[in-house]
């Protein structure tokens, strides 16, 4: 059995496109079915390349050549997108629970330098290597 492959067709990179569209804009009106029968594309392609055009959806890149993401690509691109989003709402998460321990703190010092005692503080016993129950049973 043989298998018949489909034809491969060109796709042109933006700065192509553009370039294409340029010459079909500055040639005459009788003569711009020669330059979609040079470039081998319909009249149709080149309304949807003029109208991409006049919307910005084409825009000259410094890059030679510009081309589709692979489906690995894609995958990749929506995964990173997805945890982009987690990682921001986590980080919006962290920065509103240090503001209110932030001001935890503020409300707590605030709180001690206000306070007065009711009573003086019983001074420590002295710290001594053996308590005084311990000497008496030597």
């Amino acid at each position: 059995m043989t298998e018949s492959k489909g034809v491969m067709r060109r796709r042109h990179t933006i700065n192509e496109r553009i370039a294409i569209i340029e010459e079909y804009e500055l040639t005459e009106m009788g003569v711009r079915s020669g330059v979609l029968r040079r470039h081998e594309f319909s009249a149709s392609t080149m309304s949807t390349w003029r109208r991409q055009k006049r919307e910005g959806l084409l825009e000259p890149s410094e890059h030679k050549e510009s081309r589709r993401l692979t489906r690995k690509e894609r995958a990749e691109f929506l995964a990173l997108q997805k945890e982009n989003t987690a990682l921001k709402a986590r980080l919006a998460q962290v920065e509103s629970t240090v503001e209110v321990l932030g001001k935890t703190s503020a409300l707590l010092g605030a709180l001690a330098k206000s306070a007065t005692p009711d009573q003086a503080p019983e001074p420590e016993p002295p710290v001594t290597r053996r308590s005084a129950v311990v000497r008496s049973s030597w």
